[in-house]
């Protein structure tokens, strides 16, 4: 059964450092599912360890200021705190770029909004 997995040093390469780019997280997290995935579940707890140092910069402190105690908790934290602020920045974005221009009618500018 040991010959299904990959050694814990194998699966570490699949963990490059996650900084504070936001446009990274996703990918952080992915890379991180993929890990444990292809390790033993019994050396869960040791790359657990090395995910949590892979994190730096202002997202490891905030992580380090929770109590998570695990994966799941880590990456709930990491998608609600900074996926969602992705998305929300390129709506605000699209709106902004959506507003109605000089000379441009009411409802052709009500058009944008809708689509």
């Amino acid at each position: 059964m040991a010959g299904e997995f990959v050694s814990l040093g194998e699966a570490l390469k699949l963990i490059s450092p996650c900084s504070d780019e936001k446009k990274d997280i996703l990918s952080h997290i992915s890379r991180v599912d993929t890990a444990f995935e292809v390790i033993d579940p019994n050396q869960g707890n040791k790359l657990y360890k090395f995910v949590l140092t892979s994190i730096s910069g202002e997202t490891r402190t905030a992580v380090a200021h929770r109590n998570l105690d695990n994966l799941t908790e880590v990456q709930e934290f990491l998608r609600n705190t900074y996926v969602e602020k992705i998305q929300l920045d390129f709506h605000a974005n699209q709106l902004f770029k959506a507003s109605q221009v000089k000379d441009e009618s009411i409802s052709e500018g009500y058009k944008k909004f809708k689509h």
